[in-house]
């Protein structure tokens, strides 16, 4: 299975259509091992509730970067070039793209060398921004809608929403955390499929059976904007 797979997901418009009983079982499988590992990644931190401040912050935080990130993809008066420059600065600002990165790694951070490391930092940032913004491009006259929560037992909150469209809607969840008290996203879930494990069965499956120069070459081929600057990453744990 090649990386051109997590592409056409995350670039291919969701329909709200009643998903089969097998697709149900492999999403609440996939679901599992997502919370795992996302829950584990940093396992020695201290767990605190979120409390409803959080919950008001948290929602507050994804309807405005979203918002902003749909005015800025349907301004018609932006050159690509500036449209491309406000998107990679809002989801810089709003996910955190380089613990993203290793928790989609899994056990296989270990086997990259020092030299690679940053490296697949920048190219994962760099795939991750071109699947988000093909997706993102979709939303023109679309709005968001939060609709709740849940909480994690690592302390992250789940911002439940739909973005909303003329005759359809879609549920997109937002796994937020905070990282030295600014809130990062950490996952997205669309239509019940979690990003993060997509990505992480497909990389530790090409890291499996290509290596780690087999990874690193299909995310160069997926990754142009890899030499874009980094804008308030949050390092990994």
């Amino acid at each position: 299975m090649g990386m051109s797979c997590i592409h056409t997901m995350f670039t291919t418009k969701f329909s709200i259509r009643r998903m089969s009983t097998v697709r149900v079982v492999w999403n609440v499988c996939l679901m599992t091992v997502g919370l795992v590992m996302l829950g584990t990644a940093n396992a020695a931190d201290p767990v605190e509730a979120p409390s409803v401040e959080d919950v008001t912050e948290a929602s507050a935080f994804v309807q405005e970067l979203v918002d902003a990130t749909i005015t800025s993809l349907s301004d018609e008066e932006l050159s690509d070039t500036d449209r491309r420059a406000q998107f990679t600065t809002l989801i810089d600002r709003g996910f955190a793209s380089d613990y993203i990165a290793k928790v989609v790694l899994g056990r296989y951070w270990l086997k990259l060398s020092a030299d690679q490391r940053p490296e697949y930092m920048r190219l994962f940032r760099s795939f991750m921004l071109e699947n988000l913004m093909s997706r993102m491009s979709l939303f023109n006259d679309e709005y968001l809608e939060i609709l709740g929560h849940q909480f994690t037992k690592k302390g992250d909150i789940f911002v439940l929403s739909q973005i909303v469209m003329v005759n359809e809607a879609f549920d997109v969840d937002w796994r937020v955390r905070r990282f030295n008290g600014v809130y990062k996203i950490i996952d997205v879930r669309l239509e019940g499929i979690s990003m993060v494990i997509t990505n992480h069965e497909e990389f530790t499956s090409t890291a499996f059976t290509e290596g780690m120069d087999g990874l690193m070459d299909s995310l160069r081929r997926w990754s142009p904007s890899a030499s874009e600057p980094v804008a308030n990453s949050v390092s990994p744990h």
